[in-house]
């Protein structure tokens, strides 16, 4: 969001699109229960989930990064789930296969920075006006809009900025009873003005983690709707 607002000029100059997958709403707005004990335990506590996450690759693989920061057991997973019409089945089985290494890839290296986004993303107090100076999604899009407004005002020409957001149906991180609809009401048409196009979609069967998996079609929807508009 950071970079949206500050260093817009690295989108496409004619055809600015942003995708937010399953994009992190703070627990004050989410009512995540499981988030809210997190947010209350001691730094040194939320400081050592990258050794967590460690654990969990030696011993769990199957343990997703949500269900870590959550403080939650190991869930089922929920099989696996027919694909949408078009996706390339080489390409799920290719990832699903390589699913399990690539934790255990990615847990036996260095995975401390995880500790340090839990606690930014808790706002705590070591990192103030660490989401920046707009501090959350209702102060942040007004001042992308009046930022949009300028840049079209001198470039009549210009595309409006395109924004999607996709949803998953289960969600540990953000639930799915307040979040998606405390974020669609930050974006609604008064906030956003005539310059910025929104819209979000909850993907069927998906998960927080799971979201961009081949299967679900996240991913190659991004990508089609990046070159329809170029």
């Amino acid at each position: 969001m950071n970079m949206l607002l500050h260093q817009r000029h690295l989108l496409h100059p004619t055809s600015p699109y942003i995708a937010l997958c399953t994009p992190w709403v703070h627990t004050s707005h989410s009512g995540v229960s499981a988030l809210k004990v997190a947010g209350l335990l001691p730094n040194g506590v939320v400081a050592s989930l990258d050794r967590v996450l460690q654990l969990a690759g030696g011993v769990a693989p199957t343990l997703h990064f949500s269900n870590v920061l959550a403080g939650l057991v190991p869930s089922l997973s929920w099989g696996a789930p027919s694909a949408v019409p078009g996706v390339d089945m080489q390409a799920v089985v290719r990832e699903e296969r390589l699913a399990s290494e690539i934790f255990t890839r990615i847990t036996g290296e260095g995975v401390r920075g995880v500790s340090q986004d839990a606690l930014m993303l808790l706002k705590r107090d070591e990192y103030p006006g660490c989401w920046g100076t707009w501090g959350d999604y209702d102060t942040l899009v007004p001042l992308l809009a009046q930022a949009e407004r300028e840049r079209r005002a001198a470039d009549p020409g210009a595309a409006p900025l395109k924004v999607r957001v996709f949803f998953a149906e289960s969600d540990r991180m953000i639930g799915t009873a307040l979040a998606p609809g405390w974020l669609d009401n930050c974006w609604r048409p008064e906030q956003r003005g005539e310059d910025i196009e929104y819209s979000s979609a909850t993907v069927p069967k998906t998960t927080h983690d799971s979201i961009l998996d081949l299967r679900y079609g996240v991913a190659q929807q991004i990508f089609k709707d990046m070159t329809t508009r170029l």
